[in-house]
């Protein structure tokens, strides 16, 4: 989970002595708790962050999880874009998806609910999922377990029946609750094709024998050297053990696979997930600033380097697998986590080279004495060159991005707009977008109004409505006939009726020539 760019704990193997006396080889691991996530992340000055481990509340709160957990049992419509928007700016769908698959891979007989569980918020940010104590892992009577199918249980009955052999829990509420999740986000067909697409990716890359089975040698290449000493020392202990042990942990990798693979077809059966289609049409690099003193914190609260994707084309993008490429740092190039991207929704990916801070931060850093920054499609989609910009010198707070978002017409910006729409003010006459187009609002959060601008592609009639959500209708700002180009529509944090709407999270949709976009605005009074 480490190396894929989620939060983990790191470890070093050790040879200890106490009083010059060896006492053999350990795991030097750093603990899991609250001084892990404060002193990796700065959490602690911020406090306002939230950590749950094994189910208890270790910092914060878990009520906001809690709720958004049972509440997918109330779900009539996992196809509703809003209802899915909520779910991914709750919980990290990247982290989340990588844990499930590899998790389903290595049939752990004690984890995939709350047990054996880390999960932390930084701030207002999503849910991001931490693996830990994966001890129970690769059992020989495991090899033939089916994750995909136990983790659709409907039901204590499909429960025992499905069940790893080694797995001796008890059907419960809590349990109960997790599946119904994955079963609910299964119902939203961008969820389908999202982890199906990041399974296509790992069963090609990090999940292959080849790749788990070197990183097995590769552990027990740097504990050999100490194996004969731990066995001297400790009566019991064998060296035959430790070799027939890892011996059998390979054989199992590649057991396993042939299982693992028809495990996933029959369930991409159940829940039809036709492969991405490859497309990144519409994909921009929109903005970059390398040098960010003050200008925007991230989840950890460090001023970073930074660039903006955008969406200006018609469909979600899926981002799995695109890769991010320098010329002057390295490593040179970085390939995205599952990630969606809306038709006209701002990205902010993190150039800062400390990648297991998020989904969005990569293991590149920037330059401000110039780069060539490029935007590849994933390599099994051939690899071509999406997008690319060069920059030169750079000063601290100011960026490069395009005169209006999507455009081929690049500006110095001293007023950068990380996250929003660029230049929101001034639209310049005579731009027309090539599809509909809905810009992030800005400024978010806001109080007491904010700024969206939408596109036309041709004349036609658009409507933008505000909903909370619970998806209830709150206003009306637009329901016309407009000519095409760009157009500016404000909300001044009013229901129809004029009332002041609470603080919240609110979703303009903009419905125009069958195209709908949605996009999520924060409201803090």
């Amino acid at each position: 989970m480490g190396d894929l760019g989620h939060a983990a704990s790191r470890f070093r193997f050790t040879a200890l002595y106490l009083n010059r006396e060896y006492w053999g080889a350990y795991n030097l691991r750093e603990r899991l708790d609250d001084e892990f996530f404060e002193h990796n992340w700065s959490l602690a000055r911020k406090g306002d962050w939230n950590f749950i481990k094994d189910g208890e509340v270790k910092e914060g709160t878990a009520t906001g999880w809690r709720t958004f957990l049972s509440s997918f049992g109330a779900v009539s419509d996992p196809t509703d874009p809003v209802w899915f928007d909520k779910v991914r700016r709750t919980m990290d769908l990247a982290s989340y998806i990588d844990w499930q698959l590899i998790n389903f891979y290595l049939a752990p007989s004690d984890n995939g609910f709350a047990w054996n569980l880390a999960m932390y918020q930084p701030g207002d940010h999503p849910w991001r999922f931490v693996m830990w104590d994966e001890d129970l892992i690769m059992d020989p009577v495991d090899i033939a377990a089916d994750m995909f199918r136990f983790f659709t249980s409907d039901g204590p009955d499909q429960w025992a029946e499905r069940q790893a052999p080694s797995d001796q829990r008890s059907w419960t509420g809590e349990q109960q609750e997790w599946l119904t999740m994955f079963r609910t986000l299964l119902g939203n067909p961008d969820f389908r094709s999202l982890f199906r697409s990041r399974y296509e990716f790992l069963i090609s890359t990090d999940l292959t024998p080849d790749a788990l089975v070197a990183r097995l040698d590769a552990l027990k290449n740097e504990q050999m050297p100490e194996i004969p000493g731990q066995a001297e020392r400790w009566e019991g202990f064998q060296v035959d053990w430790y070799e027939d042990y890892v011996d059998s942990a390979r054989q199992w990798i590649l057991d396993r696979q042939p299982h693992f693979l028809a495990h996933a077809d029959r369930f991409f059966a159940d829940w039809p997930a036709p492969e991405w289609p490859g497309t990144h049409e519409g994909l921009v690099i929109n903005e970059i600033m390398p040098i960010n003193t003050a200008t925007i914190t991230d989840e950890s609260g460090d001023h970073d380097g930074w660039l903006e994707l955008y969406n200006d084309g018609q469909k979600t993008i899926n981002l799995t697998g695109v890769t991010i490429s320098t010329e002057q740092s390295g490593p040179a190039s970085w390939e995205m986590p599952a990630v969606l991207i809306r038709p006209g929704e701002h990205k902010l990916v993190w150039l800062d080279g400390q990648q297991t801070e998020g989904a969005l931060h990569s293991p590149l850093v920037m330059y401000s004495r110039g780069d060539v920054i490029k935007l590849l499609a994933p390599m099994a989609a051939g690899g071509w060159e999406i997008d690319r910009r060069d920059y030169g010198d750079m000063q601290a707070d100011v960026s490069v991005g395009r005169s209006l978002d999507g455009l081929d017409d690049w500006i110095t910006q001293t007023e950068p707009t990380p996250g929003a729409p660029n230049n929101t003010v001034i639209i310049p006459p005579g731009p027309v977008p090539r599809a509909v187009v809905l810009q992030d609002n800005y400024p978010n959060p806001f109080n007491p109004e904010t700024n969206l601008i939408f596109g036309l592609p041709v004349n036609q009639r658009v409507r933008i409505q505000v909903f909370d959500t619970r998806g209830r209708l709150v206003t009306t700002l637009i329901d016309d006939y407009l000519d095409e180009g760009y157009h500016p529509v404000k909300w001044n944090g009013t229901d129809a009726r004029g009332r002041a709407a609470a603080s919240g999270v609110y979703f303009a949709r903009m419905e125009s020539g069958g195209t709908t976009l949605t996009n999520s605005m924060t409201l803090v009074r």
